[in-house]
């Protein structure tokens, strides 16, 4: 954990690195220009959305209109003074998500590495994924006799009377059922992953596991940053007309504005929503400390759930023609592992930011699967606008530093619903915001995202009982192979009984 947010060594308004921007000084507090929230009227005629069918401006969608013939009549001034190809950037958040997935993954790993439980300490239990019919899982074929822990099997709501497995669920407080994770001394140095968890199956298996624990958390205060960090480094931004004199203290664009759109519809609005998700009980993680810590902070017997699904937030982004958009970036923690390629959004200036390595998660979709139950039937709660909301708006002039403050917590706890905001999320909202800030203002600046592709590439990370045999390849492929083979043999011979589920599983290898 840092032991001091940086916020506190920065400057009001935060630095940008880079030619085009390492001038830039704004004179007074920034202007917040809004987007169209809907089609009302002509901006000529007047005539209404009641009378007529309305369109916006396809080039600025700053302006709306009833007719092509009024649209040409109003543009030779609104041309001049607004609009035309050199005016306004148009950025696709189709294209542009996976950056901000690439932000949210670095802040929460580098912060979780630092200070996650099932991080610093060694995993000494198995929590590998289960199925008594995977040849990779269960290598024997045969099936325990021991009973698989249910919901009313009786097993201990106190995880300290148990020392469980790791290979089923167990009951934890309040009727919450998790995978339980035990954990041992805690570390004093860094560890290699083999070292850290010893009993993983597999290489692939640590990794994820890993992965998934450094993603925990940390989901309203990196949103929230994200957010802002768009409304400071887009929505301050106009065009600028061409008979007017280009001051470019008062924007890092120049002439330009920079508008989120999604296809040829413009964003009207985006911001947080909260809610629920479904999440089997073998994809939620608890973890159990085995030992008493040094310094008292952690008892013997003690746990802690991992990410709650009963608390989740995720992105929406409204387009002015209606539709609706959500990103998650934190449903990898639950085992939901869709990732992104992220290499070609880390090109560009990053100024005196480490460009990230790897993959990151994140799941981009529209509000017709949530018509249909969504991908995990998301369960609504609350939806709290950003782009539109008046404390955002005063967050971002970078006025006074203690004011900010207290706006941004005010902010998380009116998002919360009510409840206050903690410690641990004001210190790390107010570390993370800055860098947020200047990333995407070093992005903007440079037009670094006219070099991002049209569509992101999506992979989905899999445990191995969640694979078919036709994603199985090379030494893997054979194994799997080999062992139902073996399991053939012993079948044969009768020393392992035949159970229906298997030739079900079986099957879904062909």
């Amino acid at each position: 954990m840092r032991s001091k947010s940086r916020w506190a060594r920065r400057s009001a308004c935060p630095p940008t690195q880079g030619p085009s921007v390492s001038n830039y000084t704004p004179k007074s507090p920034p202007r917040i220009f809004l987007p169209l929230s809907k089609l009302e009227a002509c901006c000529l005629c007047r005539k209404t959305w009641r009378e007529t069918e309305l369109r916006w401006c396809q080039l600025c969608a700053e302006v709306v209109y009833c007719s092509s013939e009024c649209q040409q009549r109003d543009w030779p001034i609104h041309k001049r003074q607004y609009c035309g190809k050199s005016k306004t950037d148009r950025v696709d958040i189709e294209s542009y998500w996976p950056f901000l997935a690439v932000l949210v993954a670095q802040f929460k790993e580098d912060t979780n590495f630092n200070s996650h439980p099932a991080l610093t300490h060694p995993i000494i239990n198995s929590p590998n994924p289960f199925h008594p019919y995977h040849p990779i899982l269960n290598p024997s074929g045969t099936v325990s006799t021991e009973n698989i822990p249910s919901a009313s099997s009786g097993v201990p709501t106190d995880p300290s009377s148990t020392n469980p497995s790791g290979k089923y669920p167990i009951s934890f407080t309040d009727g919450i059922r998790a995978k339980p994770i035990v954990l041992g001394e805690k570390l004093t140095s860094f560890i290699q992953t083999d070292t850290w968890w010893p009993t993983a199956i597999t290489t692939a298996v640590r990794n994820k596991l890993q992965r998934r624990i450094a993603n925990e958390g940390l989901l309203l205060v990196t949103y929230l940053s994200v957010c802002l960090s768009l409304l400071s480094s887009m929505y301050t931004t106009t065009a600028i007309p061409d008979d007017e004199d280009e001051d470019e203290t008062l924007q890092q664009t120049g002439r330009r504005r920079i508008r989120l759109t999604y296809g040829n519809s413009p964003i009207s609005d985006f911001g947080i929503v909260n809610g629920s998700v479904h999440v089997e009980d073998t994809d939620r993680l608890g973890y159990i400390f085995s030992k008493d810590s040094p310094d008292g902070k952690e008892k013997k017997g003690e746990y802690r759930l991992g990410q709650d699904p009963d608390d989740h937030y995720r992105f929406y982004f409204q387009t002015l023609s209606g539709s609706e958009w959500y990103l998650d970036l934190g449903k990898y923690a639950l085992n939901s592992c869709v990732l992104v390629q992220a290499q070609e959004y880390c090109t560009g200036n990053w100024g005196r930011f480490k460009r990230y390595d790897g993959d990151v998660s994140g799941m981009f979709y529209g509000k017709e699967y949530e018509k249909e139950g969504g991908l995990d039937n998301f369960k609504l709660r609350r939806r709290f606008s950003i782009l539109r909301n008046p404390r955002a708006h005063d967050i971002v002039q970078w006025n006074d530093q203690d004011a900010d403050i207290a706006n941004i917590m005010t902010l998380i706890q009116e998002i919360k619903g009510g409840e206050e905001c903690t410690s641990w999320e004001r210190e790390t909202m107010l570390d993370f915001l800055p860098d947020a800030v200047e990333l995407v203002h070093l992005n903007v600046a440079h037009r670094d995202y006219l070099n991002f592709p049209k569509k992101p590439k999506i992979a989905v990370d899999l445990d191995p009982d969640e694979q078919s045999l036709v994603e199985y390849t090379g030494k893997a492929k054979e194994n799997v192979f080999k062992m139902t083979g073996q399991w053939q043999k012993r079948h044969r011979k009768g020393k392992s009984p035949k159970n229906p589920l298997e030739a079900a599983f079986r099957n879904s290898f062909k």
